[in-house]
């Protein structure tokens, strides 16, 4: 080891420096008010066990570095590397990266600040590793589209429920108040309220007697999507009706309106389908969506 009087470095981390910090750094890691560490979350590359470890961090606009005190044949670091990229908890916020490099110290001190780049200049690293940073998503924008889920148990036989779902005569007790014909494999079908002046035009496209039955419906000026119905019987006397209705369309707000409003319409649909079923109690179609009062 030379003399590093001279300013030149010299002397890896001290392995006693790095354990001692690794508890502190385990607790601050990832905090909003602790921008120097991050915690890098990866998957062991042969088990695929999820594994969380606390970083130091150097960020710039476009990519995280990190200083390998141990080396790069570390387990995280051959991880993140087979893996192609890794998540990095930063400042209380997810980060997705991508396109992981062993990179030089000119690399580390160009994205270090002041106070790094001195430790930089007196410490010799083994190594850096640098990761490119996913742009974020803006605000507004979904990662994904909006699903609509409802789920009831309703003590009833599951051939009780499920005709209660395709014979008009007892669905026009709790939902709409008129329709065309039973639901039956291919038959397209129309809907009614009557009181509030609207109908739908529903595709049946699958239907498993007591088990299933997926259908494509719309209104007068919505594009269709796709209603999934499934019927799982618990025990003889009780069934539980799960709901998803998948393909709303339009700006992210207009589709998680939508969504936010069809989940709300089929939890009522349900609910009045157990108080008939169970009790026998009608509640009104009208009383689902009562109409705003004036002042």
């Amino acid at each position: 080891m030379t003399d590093s009087r001279d300013g030149t470095p010299t002397a890896k981390p001290p392995a006693r420096m790095v354990k001692a910090t690794a508890p502190f750094a385990r607790r601050l890691a990832g905090h909003r008010w602790f921008p120097l560490w991050a915690v890098l979350h990866h998957r062991g590359r042969k088990s695929g066990s999820p594994y969380s470890i606390p970083v130091a961090v150097m960020v710039t606009p476009e990519a995280f570095v990190i200083g390998l005190p141990w080396g790069p044949q570390t387990n995280w670091v051959q991880n993140v590397l087979a893996a192609g990229g890794c998540t990095l908890t930063w400042k209380g916020e997810d980060h997705q990266t991508t396109d992981p490099q062993l990179v030089g110290s000119d690399v580390a001190v160009a994205a270090a600040g002041p106070l790094i780049r001195q430790v930089l200049s007196r410490r010799e690293f083994p190594g850096f590793l640098q990761l490119r940073r996913q742009p974020s998503t803006p605000a507004g924008t979904l990662t994904k589209p909006p699903v609509m889920n409802a789920e009831i148990l309703i003590r009833r036989p599951v051939e009780v429920v499920f005709a209660a779902f395709v014979e008009p005569a007892t669905t026009t007790k709790f939902w709409f108040s008129k329709s065309t014909g039973p639901l039956v494999a291919g038959a397209r079908v129309e809907w009614t309220w009557e009181m509030f002046g609207v109908s739908s035009t529903v595709d049946v496209l699958e239907l498993e007697p007591d088990r299933r039955i997926v259908m494509q419906w719309s209104g007068d000026d919505d594009p269709p999507t796709r209603v999934e119905w499934n019927f799982a019987e618990t025990s003889a006397h009780a069934t539980v009706v799960r709901i998803t209705e998948t393909g709303f369309t339009g700006e992210a707000d207009t589709t998680t309106a939508k969504a936010l409003g069809s989940t709300a319409g089929f939890t009522k649909v349900l609910g009045s389908a157990k108080v008939l079923l169970e009790h026998g109690v009608v509640v009104p179609i009208e009383d689902l969506a009562p109409q705003p009062t004036s002042d």
